[in-house]
């Protein structure tokens, strides 16, 4: 690999300046605004689901939070950040790959919360209706449902 006065470097047969961004700001700048605009709205469609268990639109939420942060610092990664910055450039790659890991860990959570709200779901359906001492059905919910699903 070899280098110039002018900051070019040599890979194979094609150069590459280090004060040039990955990909070119005028296409990477459109597409992160549209993606912060599609997680935002999904994130504020999350916040009227009342039909959601709690302990899943926390954790999306969580997640949607974190993805808004992603995507302009992937974007700046991206689009702006160059590697005759090394200080920017190391720092901006740096927060964009730790941002996408709490992404998948949240993926990962939400994926074993489902899991969890699958099998209480399953036993109670498989455990016929709760009969109270007077034998009519008992239509309360137990506590630990009545947290991850919220009011009545």
């Amino acid at each position: 690999m070899g280098s110039s006065a002018q900051g070019v470097r040599s890979h194979g047969d094609r150069a590459v300046s280090s004060h040039a961004a990955l990909a070119p700001a005028y296409v990477v700048l459109p597409l992160a605004l549209m993606t912060v605009l599609v997680v935002a709205t999904h994130g504020w469609l999350l916040l009227g689901d009342r039909a959601m268990p709690r302990s899943r639109r926390r954790i999306r939420l969580a997640n949607t939070g974190v993805m808004l942060l992603a995507v302009p610092t992937l974007a700046y990664a991206f689009g702006l950040a160059t590697p005759g910055q090394p200080r920017a450039f190391t720092v901006s790659w740096a927060v964009s790959i730790w941002l996408l890991l709490m992404v998948v860990i949240l993926a990962a959570a939400d994926s074993l919360n489902t899991m969890r709200l699958y099998r209480r779901e399953r036993t109670e359906l498989l455990s016929g209706p709760e009969r109270r001492r007077d034998g009519s059905p008992d239509v309360r919910r137990t506590d630990a449902r009545a947290r991850d699903e919220g009011p009545a």
